[in-house]
């Protein structure tokens, strides 16, 4: 049994939840032993078979039945896990948000003609069903509401646990906590009002180790409590094939505008952090070009990008639509870093290494490489040098934002504006006179004031703290 246990071990160890069924099987069937000792043995050798494979079988084999056997095995799950993907989808998306026509009977009753389609090779058709498996995870298994409800119910387990355990006295009574369903079934409260930000982790493929190391529940658990148990529910979910993390934070309606900036603010640190500590653990070192790097940098740019979407609707008064430009040709990588300094520094080889950028667009870059240095901010700062488009309900034009930066030092949030005019006659009157337009429409959520700057021959800019005292935005 010890290739069983080792197995178990590795389940729990990873925290593989899609798994941990298999672990179920072998004690259930143990169950029913005193009842036919010889059909449980060939029960648990099938399921150590199927489960974890030759090595663990109690009959020695010969290494030509081995791989003859291994193949029997990789074949006999191909066919499983594909019957059982075409099951579940054919099930799930009569729930989807959006309609579509499986049609199982069709496939069933010309599954001669899809036999090869479907279990040889990676071809159009298996694509399909992966793709329709990745939708689905995305607006069903790993949407909004589900991670709202799975980081509920996680927190409600957790604490009821921590509580018992403290009573707990013997094996006994830790058996009757486990088997009474009451301590575990969910109980969701109502998250309709709970604002929410999802971010998709790609794992990057043969390196699920590196990523494991920083994604598990005493991960999850301690961010809980730093960002505050009653305010938010922060979740960290793998999906089903185990080649991406959702990671989720929710807002509570406890959760004042104030608190909720400090919150996002520590979440920004957390993920630039978090990208810091995965290309630290490259495993390619110094080589060039570096594949995981590259991988890491572009993740994180649609992170990045989208917190920053996220907090302009917390900070901004109106209900406005936010957009990046998706017709520029000149796109710049969103900058999450430690220091404005550092940022220009990144900025500065951005445009160095890029050849043939627009005129208009490499002053703005400019222009922010030079703000950036000149505010000399020291906290944690995300910088985007893309356009920004904000529209109103009807989607017309409202306006639109040439730089962005958002930071956050000693509990306090921060935001960078910038408004550049790549013009000699009139560049500084113009540049100031349209920032302050923006100003007075986003009606930021402060009540901190500070005055615009301009830098000659450069921009106009606006660095103010963002405090969430001037109205309430988020639960509205």
């Amino acid at each position: 049994m010890t290739n069983v246990k080792l197995y178990f071990d590795n389940i729990l160890e990873t925290e593989d939840i899609y798994n941990f069924n298999k672990i179920l099987s072998f004690f259930f069937l143990e169950q029913y032993r005193d009842k036919d000792p010889e059909l449980i043995d060939l029960l648990i050798e099938v399921l150590k078979f199927y489960c974890i494979g030759c090595a663990s079988l109690k009959k020695e084999v010969t290494p030509e039945k081995m791989i003859s056997l291994d193949k029997k095995r990789s074949n006999f799950l191909l066919i499983f896990n594909r019957l059982r993907q075409i099951s579940y989808l054919y099930l799930d998306s009569l729930y989807g948000p959006v309609p579509f026509d499986f049609d199982l009977p069709s496939i069933l009753v010309n599954l001669p003609d899809h036999i090869n389609d479907l279990f040889i090779g990676d071809g159009d058709l298996v694509q399909t069903l992966n793709s329709f498996d990745s939708f689905l995870s995305n607006t069903i298994y790993q949407s909004e509401k589900s991670l709202q409800a799975h980081g509920y119910h996680v927190k409600n387990v957790t604490s009821k646990i921590k509580i018992k355990s403290k009573k707990i006295n013997n094996a006994k009574e830790l058996y009757e906590f486990l088997i009474d369903g009451s301590n575990f079934e969910p109980q969701y409260a109502n998250l309709q009002k709970y604002q929410t930000i999802r971010f998709l982790l790609e794992i990057i493929p043969g390196y699920s180790k590196i990523y494991k190391k920083m994604f598990n529940f005493e991960i999850e658990n301690s961010l809980n409590k730093k960002y505050g148990s009653t305010k938010c529910i922060f979740t960290l979910e793998p999906n089903i094939k185990k080649d991406t993390y959702m990671m989720s934070l929710s807002f509570s309606e406890k959760c004042t505008d104030p608190q909720s900036l400090v919150v996002l603010g520590k979440f920004m640190k957390d993920l630039i952090e978090l990208k810091q500590k995965l290309t630290e653990e490259n495993p390619f070192g110094t080589l060039k070009p570096n594949i995981f790097n590259v991988y890491i940098e572009s993740m994180f740019d649609k992170i990045f990008s989208q917190l920053i979407l996220f907090i302009l609707k917390q900070i901004i008064d109106s209900d406005y639509i936010y957009k990046y430009d998706n017709y520029d040709s000149s796109k710049i990588s969103c900058i999450g870093t430690l220091g404005s300094k550092n940022a220009a520094i990144l900025l500065e080889n951005y445009y160095e290494n890029h050849e043939n950028l627009p005129e208009s667009r490499l002053h703005e870059i400019k222009s922010m490489v030079k703000v950036l240095n000149s505010i000399g901010y020291r906290g944690n700062i995300i910088v985007t040098c893309d356009q920004i488009k904000i529209l109103d309900t009807d989607r017309k034009m409202v306006t639109d934002l040439d730089g962005l930066a958002v930071g956050f030092l000693n509990n306090k949030f921060s935001v960078l504006l910038i408004e550049a005019k790549n013009q000699r006659k009139r560049g500084q009157s113009s540049s100031i006179r349209q920032l302050k337009r923006n100003i007075d429409t986003l009606n930021l959520n402060t009540t901190v004031e500070s005055s615009i700057s301009y830098m000659d021959n450069y921009c106009a800019y606006l660095f103010r703290q963002i405090d969430g005292n001037k109205y309430s935005k988020l639960h509205r």
